[in-house]
């Protein structure tokens, strides 16, 4: 069982990293919105405000980051190949900012 304050601390990082997510998710296979959301609920227990995620699906997809394809009514999310160098951008920015906090950590850093 999760605790309370678990649950929080993943809730924030996925909330501040929903994009590195949603595009991880999308470079396995094409999805529908309810698909990242429904792998979201059921992996980490984390539902998006729902306008902040269909205001984030609307950027990647007008800035080209990810194309729509299928019919009307049931679109899917397909990452293009300016998301998936985004994607290795932000993937190498996660993995520098560990790097970065574990070496701080072997130097003695202590937060105050």
């Amino acid at each position: 069982m999760t605790s309370w304050v678990q649950y929080r601390i993943r809730s924030k990082w996925l909330e501040g990293n929903l994009l590195l997510v949603a595009l991880r998710l999308l470079r396995e296979k094409s999805l529908a919105e309810w698909e990242i959301l429904d792998s979201l609920y059921h992996s980490f227990e984390f539902s998006p405000d729902e306008g902040k995620f269909k205001e984030l699906v609307r950027s990647l997809v007008s800035e080209g980051y990810v194309r729509l394809s299928g019919d009307t009514e049931m679109n899917r999310l397909q990452i293009s190949g300016d998301g998936l160098r985004l994607l290795h951008e932000l993937e190498k920015e996660y993995k520098d900012f560990l790097s970065n906090l574990s070496t701080r950590e072997q130097k003695g850093f202590k937060a105050t």
